[in-house]
């Protein structure tokens, strides 16, 4: 497997969606099931550095800080890092890969590192996980995701439906449930 380079990602159609998205609904919109299950685990208390490994356009980084964590986030995508900028006010983004994670970040450890989605992207996804072993403190938390089978038809055909999959999204008010 290839992964697609910065360019691919900043022209297709999918990914060109988020900034109008992101404008039109500002934060009263549903939050990602995978982000809000994070939220509901993560405690700043236990340490607040907190790197997101493919961050596009912000919208975890937005939500941790929220909750007290101390956020950066990398992503090659100038357009979504640009958006996480402007729209959300996350000035601690990088146009860094996950190949350059180890170079660019070793001398800073986090408490926290999150991957949403990105995994599958990678040409090598068990060096991609040492990578991250790399830049974490020593009993730090890794949280990661990658699409199910079940969310595929979903991703690209939006009348698609898939029962055995997660749900995409969930109420914000669950972040106040206790897990």
């Amino acid at each position: 497997m290839v992964a697609a380079g910065s360019a691919w990602y900043a022209s297709s159609w999918l990914y060109d969606l988020r900034e109008g998205n992101t404008v039109a609904d500002g934060w009263n919109r549903l939050i990602p099931w995978t982000f809000a299950q994070a939220l509901l685990r993560l405690k700043p208390s236990l340490g607040n550095r907190l790197l997101d490994v493919g961050c596009a356009e912000g919208q975890f980084l937005y939500l941790a800080k929220q909750v007290g964590f101390e956020v950066i986030g990398v992503d090659f995508n100038p357009t979504g890092l640009e958006i996480a900028k402007r729209l959300l006010g996350i000035s601690t983004v990088y146009p860094y890969s996950v190949e350059e994670l180890a170079d660019r970040f070793a001398d800073a450890p986090y408490d926290v590192v999150t991957m949403f989605e990105v995994l599958e992207h990678t040409a090598d996804p068990f060096q991609t996980v040492c990578s991250l072993k790399k830049v974490m403190k020593p009993g730090g938390q890794l949280l990661l995701s990658v699409p199910g089978s079940g969310r595929w038809p979903a991703l690209f055909h939006p009348r698609g439906r898939c029962a055995a999959a997660p749900p995409y999204a969930v109420d914000p008010g669950i972040l106040a449930e206790d897990p």
